[in-house]
């Protein structure tokens, strides 16, 4: 509709016309005047009209007939059948028919003006509701596509089942029932269930209206450590949902996170043994230095002439049984 309402009026009496034109006028309305059925069809395919006044008494063609037409070529045109007390049943047979109102020959200028404002404002609202829905239907639209395409998984569950999931959560999830019955959380990792069970029951009793806690679980029905084991984020809140209370669960899958936390420590660990072993190898390596100044000595003693040829034989084959050892040691410790 735009700012100024367009108005065709059909009636074959000029006084009836000259009448609503002045009136019409008077309100910056834009009139357009047809005295006939085939003239009124004519300018309803030539331009869409806001409001038009029409008399079911047509010389040339029943107005009933034009109103179908005008109907099916504008069905946003607001149709107001001007009539006699003769055909009165003819109007109520257009209002079925989707006419907005009927006015009685002869009427009161304040009559008409209000049965057109009220026309008007019906056709406002009308386009307000419509533009709304269509607004809503885009954001809604818009919702979905960010909800669906989310990385975090974000299900809905309600009366203990799952009523919505996004697909992120259903890629989660896995093969796993939608019941979410306290007593059949067999998926849960056996360290970990009695804190999600703990957390869910609190939730569910209202002693909690939001938690976060992180958790393992196999996707299947009952865990199973051959199965790859998911660690799953979880924050879980309360909230109302189609008119009856339901939790809202944001999910990321923090598998990969866990995993490498788990390298790092290993890392930590083996570094730290290193610095041990390093340690113990220096408490190692000290005494092996002075068991060789030993061997050394007593290779000198062995080269003595106060010894006999058998002791210094036997001496000299005990230091190299100990240098023996003495390298061993010294090799397993760089």
């Amino acid at each position: 509709m735009t700012d100024i309402p367009n108005v065709l009026v059909v009636d074959d009496d000029p006084d009836i016309c000259k009448y609503l034109k002045d009136i019409l006028s008077r309100k910056h309305y834009k009139t357009t005047i047809v005295d006939c059925g085939r003239d009124a069809i004519e300018s309803v395919n030539q331009a869409d009209y806001d409001i038009v006044l029409l008399d079911l008494s047509l010389p040339d063609i029943e107005g009933y007939k034009v109103m179908v037409h005008i109907k099916q070529k504008n069905p946003e045109s607001i149709v107001i059948i001007i009539t006699g007390f003769a055909s009165i049943d003819s109007a109520i047979k257009t209002l079925r028919k989707g006419a907005y109102d009927y006015i009685r020959k002869p009427f009161e200028r304040q009559k008409i003006l209000k049965t057109i404002e009220n026309a008007l404002e019906n056709k406002r609202l009308r386009n307000d509701r419509k533009k709304s829905e269509v607004a809503l239907r885009e954001s809604e639209e818009r919702f979905r596509n960010l909800v669906e395409n989310s990385l975090i998984g974000i299900c809905i569950i309600q009366d203990k089942k799952i009523v919505y999931k996004n697909r992120e959560q259903r890629k989660i999830l896995g093969k796993l029932p939608d019941s979410f019955e306290t007593n059949s959380l067999e998926f849960l990792h056996p360290d970990d269930a009695s804190k999600v069970k703990h957390f869910y029951e609190g939730i569910l009793s209202g002693k909690f209206q939001t938690i976060e806690t992180d958790f393992r679980f196999s996707p299947s029905s009952k865990f199973k450590e051959q199965v790859d084991v998911k660690w799953v984020q979880c924050h879980a809140s309360t909230f109302n949902y189609l008119g009856k209370e339901a939790i809202l669960v944001n999910m990321m899958d923090i598998t990969r996170a866990k995993e490498l936390e788990y390298l790092v420590m290993i890392k930590h660990k083996m570094a730290s043994l290193g610095r041990v072993a390093a340690g113990i190898a220096h408490e190692i390596r000290n005494p092996l230095t002075g068991i060789n100044s030993y061997l050394y000595t007593l290779e000198d003693i062995c080269d003595a002439d106060t010894l006999s040829p058998e002791d210094i034989k036997m001496t000299k084959r005990i230091a190299g049984q100990i240098q023996t050892a003495s390298n061993k040691i010294e090799s397993v410790i760089k």
